[in-house]
């Protein structure tokens, strides 16, 4: 035998026994993988190859006894869990389980329940999704793809809900931000010292209380009594201050007071508002939408100029059955 012939069989046996050396048994690739991937447990792929790897070996990989334990305890959290919050405990369980055991069926399928019972639901869709990978029954693999159809559903709907939400919250802050500027111009145009006079139409119709055609009226209250009040009295110089504020839990409303006594706003208005201008507020008494005399508020109140150029407003409220309403001019100093 030459030589030459001799340095190759001797390498070919040594890169043999190098090969035999280094290949790994499916029990230790998937010991291998598991340890990759409990180093980066986003891998999805990774542990796909991981599940496919588990069931494909014969016999079934044993499950480590602290998965057992993890997975254990994690049912007991979900069971004496009583607020989406405290299935965080839960969840922590069944991913510590499927980190020792990534190719074990059982934990992945409850933690797509606990996801779903946070509301989390394409993390419960993940999670299901590779439950299916580790099961071989077909009817379970329907169930779960069932399941997983009622996850999208609830996901879906809770997007929509969100978005209503976040809605809301936006025209709130814009509603703020309107009710600031209002009640800053009211203020500087409206919130005078004096009131020079007040024209007061004592239940009339909207013909009677346009313009100057202000007329006396009989209102008949229940009980019989009448008034006949001079509905185009002056009373001069009130001394009366107009006050304007923003109200309500999120600050987007707008209380208008300041003027009592001779029955010219009794009582305070309260103001929705809808928009960035004056007209887009809608009015009503504060508190009780009923008046004292038990017919129900219909409120407006109108920020204009009189007709010698004073600032004005105008209001109507305590409005009968029959379109008859209380009108008050008032003209500012």
């Amino acid at each position: 035998m030459t030589p030459t012939k001799m340095r190759l069989i001797v390498f070919f046996t040594c890169l043999t026994l190098a090969a035999s050396a280094y290949a790994q048994s499916p029990r230790e690739q998937l010991q291998q993988m598991t340890v990759q991937l409990q180093q980066t447990p986003n891998d999805t792929t990774l542990r796909e190859r991981i599940i496919k790897l588990g069931a494909e070996m014969k016999p079934a990989p044993a499950v480590p006894e602290e998965a057992r334990r993890a997975f254990v305890r994690g049912n007991t959290a979900m069971t004496e869990a009583k607020t989406p919050d405290e299935y965080v405990r839960a969840v922590d369980l069944y991913k510590e389980a499927i980190a020792i055991a990534p190719w074990w069926g059982r934990p992945y399928f409850n933690l797509s329940k606990a996801h779903e019972l946070r509301q989390e639901y394409d993390r419960a869709i993940l999670a299901l999704k590779f439950y299916m990978l580790t099961t071989s029954s077909e009817e379970e693999a329907r169930e779960a793809q069932d399941y997983s159809y009622v996850l999208e559903e609830k996901r879906d709907r809770q997007a929509k809900a969100d978005d209503t939400r976040k809605r809301a919250e936006a025209q709130q802050l814009q509603r703020q931000v309107w009710a600031k500027d209002l009640v800053q111009w009211m203020t500087e145009n409206y919130g005078r010292s004096l009131l020079g006079k007040v024209q007061y139409c004592f239940y009339c119709t909207d013909e009677d209380a346009r313009g100057s055609k202000w007329t006396y009226a009989a209102a008949i209250l229940p009980g019989g009594s009448t008034f006949n009040p001079n509905l185009s009295q002056d009373w001069s110089r009130l001394g009366t201050k107009l006050s304007f504020r923003t109200a309500g839990q999120a600050n987007d409303e707008i209380v208008f007071s300041g003027v009592a006594n001779n029955g010219v706003m009794s009582h305070d208005y309260c103001g929705t508002v809808n928009g960035p201008r004056p007209e887009d507020i809608k009015w009503k008494a504060c508190g009780d939408e009923r008046n004292l005399f038990g017919y129900g508020q219909a409120t407006s109140a109108i920020f204009t100029t009189s007709s010698n150029g004073k600032p004005m407003v105008r209001i109507k409220d305590r409005c009968r059955p029959d379109g008859h309403c209380s009108h008050a001019n008032l003209v500012l100093d």
